[in-house]
């Protein structure tokens, strides 16, 4: 009696622990991107966040500006600002933005560097694609679950 106690209590265990499991196994994250990522792709989690940080100097009149906004159903712009660079007169600063995952689905964030005034094309541009999953489809990944195949 005493040792079918024992594994009933191991049982217990780890069947509770693997409940636990499933709280444990993903938190939300903050994605930190570069011009690196320029024309790649990016997976994120519904909760996630993404920063990304792009190069500039605003003392030459040149600044970033949305060729396309993201799908706010998405990814929704949080925060954007300016760094404050060395503190010279004309030193580079980088230009930072931060969004929330807010739902699954795909969209892209499409930047040029430009001035405002000129009618050329940009000095730079930056495109990343960015799918959001849901928490269910990241843990069936992560699991290698699927669902199951209709006849």
């Amino acid at each position: 009696m005493k040792g079918r106690a024992g594994f009933l209590a191991l049982g217990l265990a780890i069947l509770l622990g693997g409940a636990g499991l499933t709280f444990t196994l993903y938190h939300n994250q903050t994605v930190m991107i570069d011009e690196s990522y320029n024309d790649q792709a990016v997976s994120l989690v519904r909760g996630d966040r993404l920063e990304l940080t792009l190069p500039g100097n605003p003392s030459t009149g040149y600044s970033w500006s949305y060729v396309e906004v993201p799908d706010e159903k998405v990814l929704k712009p949080e925060k954007q600002w300016i760094g404050e660079g060395s503190g010279l007169v004309g030193s580079p600063q980088d230009y930072h933005w931060e969004y929330l995952a807010a739902g699954a689905g795909e969209t892209c964030i499409k930047l040029k560097y430009s001035r405002s005034w000129e009618t050329r094309p940009p000095a730079r541009a930056f495109s990343v694609h960015v799918k959001v999953a849901s928490r269910g489809e990241r843990l069936r990944g992560l699991l290698n679950l699927h669902p199951p195949a209709e006849n």
